[in-house]
Formats: structure tokens, C-alpha cells, sequence
């Protein structure tokens, strides 16, 4: 069954992307791509998650994610 981490709280989504793109021929071109995305929560209260008879608190969370990526444009 689901637990909950807090009876109440707050949830924040930060992402940030910077691309580029360079013309290799008339019809070709080169792509990078770099992103990053935060999500971050904070707790209050008590949640149902139980260890024993005394409720666990959880005060934040927090998750971050890197990409990098590119590749390779043909325009036919």
C-alpha cells in the first residue's frame, strides 16, 4: 500500500537547457545539447510510513538529472 513522507509540503521543478547547433555543409549540421533538472520537496508533519510503532519523519527530497546529448542534422 502507499506511504505517504508528510502531511503536507511544498514541490519545486528547475530545468535548464543550453543547445547549439553548427553548420558543418549546405546540408549537414552538427547538434549538442546539455540539460539539467532539479525536483526538489520538503515534508511537514508526520506521514504513514511506520518503522515499529513510531512514524518516520521525512524532511526533503531531492532528485538531479544531467543529459547530454547530440547528433548529427542531414536536410535531404
Amino acid at each position: 500500500t502507499p506511504t505517504a513522507s508528510g502531511s503536507g509540503g511544498t514541490a519545486a521543478v528547475n530545468n535548464f537547457a543550453l543547445t547549439g547547433e553548427k553548420k558543418i555543409a549546405e546540408n549537414l549540421r552538427a547538434t549538442g545539447a546539455v540539460e539539467f533538472s532539479l525536483y526538489s520537496s520538503t515534508f511537514t508533519g508526520y506521514g504513514s510510513r511506520v518503522n515499529g510503532a513510531t512514524p518516520e519523519t521525512a524532511s526533503s527530497l531531492s532528485q538531479k538529472h544531467t543529459i547530454f546529448s547530440g547528433g548529427i542534422v542531414y536536410m535531404f
